[in-house]
């Protein structure tokens, strides 16, 4: 059995960034979130947001390690 496939970013980001400006409850969660929630529709829309995964712009995220991560360091002596 496959997974389905996760949600389009564009169409994600554009139904919540829509509903976000006309909703004061998801403002106030977006600027401080560990104060306040969501409303029932804010965050279902956040919910689809985050399963879309990383937007197109940071393909680089998907591609593994960072290539600082793949440097050695040298030895000290």
């Amino acid at each position: 059995m496959t997974s389905p496939a996760p949600p389009d970013w564009h169409a994600a980001d554009k139904a919540y960034q829509l509903h976000h400006l006309n909703c004061r409850q998801c403002i106030a969660a977006g600027i401080n979130p560990t104060r306040h929630e969501r409303c029932d529709e804010g965050a279902a829309l956040w919910t689809t947001y985050n399963e879309a995964g990383n937007p197109p712009q940071f393909a680089w995220l998907s591609r593994g390690k960072h290539r600082n991560d793949q440097i050695k360091p040298t030895s000290r002596r």
